[in-house]
């Protein structure tokens, strides 16, 4: 393993500096890049003038913060099974102005090597330099490194160092187990300064450690060597100085646990010896908290030597260690330098590799801009937007994607085809092109397939058809002019078929409306008759009859309804006998059931009393069957059973939209303001920016128009805003929603902006945030 002199497998990255520039450190002769290729969120800063002098490192004095998002992710390439040193560093330098970091007023946020927990990053001065380090074995070929906020400090990042290690070396860091640094000390060395590449090849970081009262040193100018097996290769410019106590036949030294920063109370150390004094013999025992560790310790000469755990050392609150004269050398003992780690626990599982590389390659192919950084599913709470994993097997599995008007263009990607666990996939409302592929049919769990509102062509895979005729599809392609469900090939029409198609349209017509008018009055007469009867059912036969025209009559119903009509004795055992009421209105009541496969359903069924009911159960059917959008729910089916009518739609199980924007569902908090904005631009409609109901009874100024118009008179925004934001927005973002709000409500119609014109100014705000 040599490296060579153009640092091979060497990634250093300066953050912060000007996108696509690059530079050679002075010190390390290391070449730096930009961060632009490895991230595309934060913001670049420097820090305060007042902090930079000639010894700060260039790499220091630039940053990069993440004011947005939960999650920032580097992701950096490496060679499934290589060992690596990672490090981050970390310098803040009142970079805001803000003087934010103190004792008492710490800056936090946590930092991920890919689905686990690193550290937590303390910064508790504005001048220190804070240091991350891990050594871990690379299991495909990216890692990521995720800056996480945790509370209300920003994160960020000063630079991101990745360097490939000798796999043999640090042998306890392996496949199963990271190692997260904790100290790495050059005892008693000649200069005040810290030790790195080129003395050491693999650029590890070795703090001078000046010789403590009661101890002195000693140095050579030789080389000390390090053995063919070495298991740590420790540099010799460390090795070259040591520590010995002075006048004394023990060298002692310790650390706590309580306070230090250690995320467990579990250490390896790596006791790094060498004798530097030619023809001499010195031999000494090693305890740790009284406990003898190792006996008769000889340091070879001018030789790289240790003594280290493979296990974690007894935990302690405090470890006491003592280097002790075994009796069988007058010499005292010596320590050259020392290395303490823990462990890094494997708490989260990485998402299925094959499921990763999939959505990555979509990311990729879509120019996706969201916030898709770091592992898919895991940690669970940091899960990609759009996303829905499983977690019941060893690896999280992708089970839903959700890309409706995500301005997807050009074809499918076949990269769906390899999401084998998926069951929900929407790509609707997009502007996607081409074909629909073959492969999607061999999906094995995809139970439902959205794709209305493309420019998708062409046939429709028989594979789709059949599983969609069987029942075990639901597959959406409304508003696809060109795709058809021939399932082998569709008739494109030329100019004469077409003018042909439109002399024959009339004469169709007219052939058709002769025996639908004969009809009509037959039905007139029969509906004489029955009123002649002075029957009770005037009202119910006739609205039932334009439901099944409603339904039956509908041709681009992309459900097939007339093939999903429930009788009344399904929706009883659907409902469990009409078990759990949902809520009820106008119409009647909505109960909650299962359909057969156990999807959870909602029935709405008509009010057997209320003509009014009637009115707005008919309503709703024409909106369901010809409005298909994916901020409304969809029609499943219908019951039509004697005087018994009801509605079968999706079921929504996350509670209501205003009881997320207040905070009041279970174990959520309030949308945050983001949030809200991409809502509005999605539904292009509401007023997401109180919270508040649209009229509050008994108030003088009851319209929410007029009370924000009352409260932004003074010009403080703050005052509209939903308190449970916490000032968590961007106040330039705020006014011009608020401003769109006012238009949208103007008396004169012609002042009020098309919905598409709010839509982009919507989009504008959201950047703004």
């Amino acid at each position: 393993f040599i490296l060579s002199s153009s640092f091979a497998g060497y990634v250093s990255i300066d953050c912060g500096i000007s996108s696509n520039t690059n530079y050679t450190d002075e010190t390390t002769n290391i070449p730096y890049v930009s961060d632009d290729g490895f991230i595309d969120t934060g913001t670049d800063h420097t820090i305060a003038s007042n902090y930079v002098d000639s010894s700060l490192e260039k790499q220091l004095q630039t940053l990069r913060s993440f004011p947005n998002g939960s999650r920032n992710c580097y992701a950096l390439t490496v060679t499934p099974e290589q060992k690596y040193l990672v490090r981050a560093s970390f310098m803040y330098g009142s970079y805001d102005g803000l003087n934010g970091a103190s004792p008492s007023n710490p800056l936090l946020f946590d930092l991920h090597l890919g689905v686990n927990l690193w550290t937590t990053v303390n910064i508790t001065k504005a001048s220190d330099v804070h240091r991350a380090e891990a050594i871990f074995v690379a299991s495909a070929d990216s890692a990521s490194v995720c800056l996480v906020k945790t509370g209300s400090a920003t994160p960020f990042i000063s630079a991101l160092e990745l360097r490939p290690l000798k796999n043999t070396i640090y042998p306890y860091a392996n496949a199963t187990q990271n190692l997260v640094l904790f100290l790495r000390i050059n005892l008693a060395p000649t200069t005040n300064h810290l030790l790195r590449y080129p003395f050491d090849r693999y650029d590890r970081i070795w703090l001078p450690f000046v010789a403590a009262a009661g101890w002195t040193s000693i140095s050579t100018n030789l080389t000390v060597k390090n053995y063919a097996k070495d298991q740590f290769e420790a540099p010799s410019a460390v090795m070259q100085t040591a520590a010995v106590p002075v006048n004394a036949s023990m060298l002692e030294f310790s650390w706590d646990f309580v306070g230090s920063g250690a995320p467990v109370n579990e250490f390896y150390a790596n006791l790094h010896f060498s004798e530097l004094l030619p023809n001499t013999s010195r031999a000494f025992d090693v305890y740790i908290n009284d406990d003898k560790w190792f006996a008769n310790y000889t340091p070879p000469y001018l030789m790289s030597g240790a003594i280290y755990s493979t296990t974690p050392l007894y935990p302690s609150l405090r470890y006491n260690w003592a280097l002790n004269s075994s009796g069988l050398s007058t010499l005292p003992p010596i320590l050259n330098a020392l290395e303490v780690y823990t462990p890094m626990f494997f708490k989260n599982t990485p998402t299925d590799s094959d499921d990763v590389d999939a959505i990555i390659n979509i990311r990729v192919q879509y120019q996706l801009k969201r916030n898709w950084m770091g592992d898919p599913c895991s940690p669970k709470e940091y899960a990609w937007d759009g996303l829905k994993c499983s977690y019941d097997l060893n690896s999280p599995r992708i089970t839903d994607v959700n890309l409706s008007a995500s301005a997807l263009t050009g074809p499918i990607s076949s990269s769906f085809a390899k999401l084998t666990a998926i069951k929900y996939l929407d790509l609707s409302y997009n502007n996607l092109t081409g074909p629909l592929p073959d492969v999607l049919g061999n999906l094995p769990s995809l139970q439902v397939l959205n794709l209305a509102g493309n420019n998708l062509s062409g046939p429709i895979p028989a594979s789709l058809l059949k599983r969609s005729q069987q029942g075990l599809l639901i597959l959406r392609t409304e508003g696809n002019q060109n795709l058809c469900a021939s399932g082998n090939s569709c008739e494109i029409k030329t100019d004469t078929e077409s003018k042909k198609k439109k002399i024959a349209t009339p004469i169709i017509v007219i052939i058709c409306l002769v025996p639908v008018v004969l009809f009509l009055v037959a039905i007139f007469i029969f509906c004489r008759m029955r009123k002649s009867k002075g029957s009770a059912n005037i009202l119910v036969q006739p609205e039932k009859e334009r439901l099944s025209n409603l339904v039956k009559g509908h041709q681009d119903n992309p459900l097939q309804l007339d093939n999903r009509q429930f009788t009344y004795t399904e929706v009883l055992r659907i409902t469990n006998n009409f078990e759990r009421t949902l809520g009820k209105g106008g119409f009647g009541t909505v109960y909650h059931g299962y359909l057969e496969d156990g999807t959870q359903v909602a029935v709405k069924t008509r009010s057997q009393s209320s003509s009014q009911g009637t009115k707005e159960f008919l309503a709703e059917v024409q909106h369901l069957i010809r409005i298909h959008h994916k901020s409304l729910v969809s029609l499943v089916g219908y019951c039509m059973d004697g005087d018994h009518l009801a509605l079968v739609y999706e079921y929504m199980s996350q509670g209501t939209l205003l009881d997320y924007i207040r905070g009041k569902t279970r174990n959520a908090s309030a949308f945050s303001w983001g949030k809200r904005l991409q809502i509005a631009i999605e539904a292009a409609q509401g007023l997401l920016i109180t919270a508040e109901p649209p009229i509050l009874i008994g108030r003088q100024n009851a319209h929410i128009v007029q009370r924000v118009r009352e409260r932004l008179a003074n010009g403080n925004i703050e005052d509209v805003v939903d308190s449970k934001l916490q000032g968590e927005y961007d106040v330039n973002s705020v006014w011009k929603v608020a401003d769109i709000a006012f238009r949208c409500t103007a008396q004169a119609s012609h002042q009020r902006p098309t919905m598409t014109e709010v839509v982009a100014e919507l989009k504008e705000s959201l950047a703004l945030e």
